[in-house]
């Protein structure tokens, strides 16, 4: 009995106990295993490539990444009508962070790093399926922006009070920053903004 997912079915699927013995020792698995858990996980570099038999996990541990980094799998080099293969990011919990179950020849994950954390990578058949493949691994230090602590602040409702005389802050893309302060009258206002990088930044005063 086969099943599918989408359009796809796949060649070697189902429980173990309904896996055909000429499906399973047609199987041989890569040098990497055992790998099945975040513990013996394989360090995942740049590419590397593997073996999915029936039930089987392909975890690889990716180097911390810093904070703002944005971390990019991707599996392919297989063929879905072969066998589908399926791929997810989790933390050093096993949460979930971005998975790519789809059914083409290619999945891939995008994960923005919110802090220095333990990343790793799950390879899997869906419904037990079978499939050679390669993985690859981008990170991209500053590929992604966290916003600051004071979110949300994205008007002048939310507005955060300054207190004292000098604050910092993120903008990301769309984003807008208010920021309240109490003066008494007669009073002069002195705002001065100094961008980390070389963006561009406006300030309003309402």
């Amino acid at each position: 009995v086969t099943t599918s997912e989408g359009s796809r079915t796949n060649a070697c699927t189902g429980a173990a106990a309904s896996v055909s013995a000429a499906c399973m020792a047609a199987c041989v698995n890569d040098p990497n295993e055992p790998n099945d858990s975040r513990a013996q996980a394989t360090t995942l570099r740049a590419t590397s490539s593997g073996q999915i038999c029936s039930g089987d996990h392909d975890i690889y541990s990716i180097p911390a990444a810093t904070r703002g980094a944005q971390v990019e799998v991707t599996l392919r080099g297989f063929r879905s009508t072969a066998g589908d293969l399926d791929l997810r990011v989790t933390n050093a919990s096993g949460a979930i962070l971005g998975s790519s179950a789809g059914v083409s020849d290619m999945e891939r994950v995008t994960y923005c790093a919110t802090s220095e954390e333990a990343l790793y990578a799950d390879v899997f058949g869906f419904d037990s399926a079978q499939n050679p493949y390669e993985i690859a691994l981008v990170v991209r230090p500053a590929g992604c922006c966290i916003n600051d602590a004071n979110e949300p602040d994205d008007s002048a409702l939310t507005g955060r009070l300054v207190s004292g005389m000098d604050f910092d802050g993120t903008l990301c893309a769309d984003d807008n920053d208010y920021r309240t302060f109490d003066v008494a009258a007669p009073s002069m206002a002195r705002i001065q903004v100094l961008p980390a990088g070389s963006a561009v930044v406006d300030i309003q005063l309402y």
